[in-house]
């Protein structure tokens, strides 16, 4: 008797390990075309869609650097309107104050480096930075894990970026910021995430997709030096 509990035990978990990688393996992000809509500062924003202006401070290693992000969400409801349904996350500039990080320094020297930069910091931002308003998200709360939500955010960034020094010298160690050369640029980054009850996150991307541009950032009047972020 205690052995066919055991057994049937078993089999429950071994069903449900089954189920909640089943699940899991759902996470896959839509198909997404970049388009022009995908570059453009909307003001006024169109009927049905909401956006937020934000901050966070975050730290990254390879590169290693500590760094507040300005960015938005945007979300768009009407039929029709760019990435309809989906989150739209959009990195404005970075800013590297060396008071502000404890003298950390901030290891960004090519496009190798910046590129890994931003998307270490599109993760950060999606995990723990997306909550509350049109992009808001809530675990369901199950006894095993087999109703996981899937959220979908497609991540819009310019392709060519440039990076400034200001004060540093005598006074202290120098303010860094990272902004884009030209907003018209871009390219996109699709993610799907699933979180469960556990607070396991699950995150798969695909892209960058470049959107039909002709560009070349070393060309781009006042960037320099110029990382492109979009080009393989």
């Amino acid at each position: 008797m205690k052995n066919s509990k055991i057994i049937a035990l078993a089999i429950v978990l071994l069903l449900s390990i089954c189920l909640s990688k089943s699940i899991m393996a759902q996470c896959v992000p839509d198909p997404v075309v970049c388009d022009g809509c995908a570059c453009q500062i909307q003001d006024p924003l169109p009927v049905g869609c909401t956006e937020t202006s934000r901050t966070m401070l975050i730290y990254t290693t390879s590169p290693n650097c500590v760094a507040t992000i300005y960015y938005r969400l945007k979300k768009c409801t009407t039929p029709g309107s760019c990435f309809e349904g989906m989150c739209q996350l959009i990195i404005d500039k970075i800013v590297v104050d060396p008071w502000q990080s404890n003298c950390v320094g901030c290891d960004i020297f090519n496009e190798t480096d910046m590129k890994a930069f931003l998307a270490q910091i599109e993760r950060q931002i999606l995990m723990h930075g997306a909550y509350y308003g049109g992009c808001n998200y809530t675990p369901q709360v199950t006894p095993i894990p087999t109703n996981i939500n899937a959220y979908r955010f497609v991540v819009a960034k310019p392709a060519c970026w440039k990076k400034t020094t200001t004060g540093g010298g005598v006074s202290g160690p120098a303010t860094i910021t990272f902004e884009p050369c030209d907003r018209n640029v871009c390219c996109i980054s699709n993610y799907c995430m699933t979180v469960n009850q556990y607070g396991t996150f699950t995150i798969v991307k695909v892209g960058p997709v470049a959107c039909p541009a002709s560009y070349d950032c070393t060309i781009i009047s006042g960037c320099n030096p110029a990382f492109d972020v979009c080009k393989p």
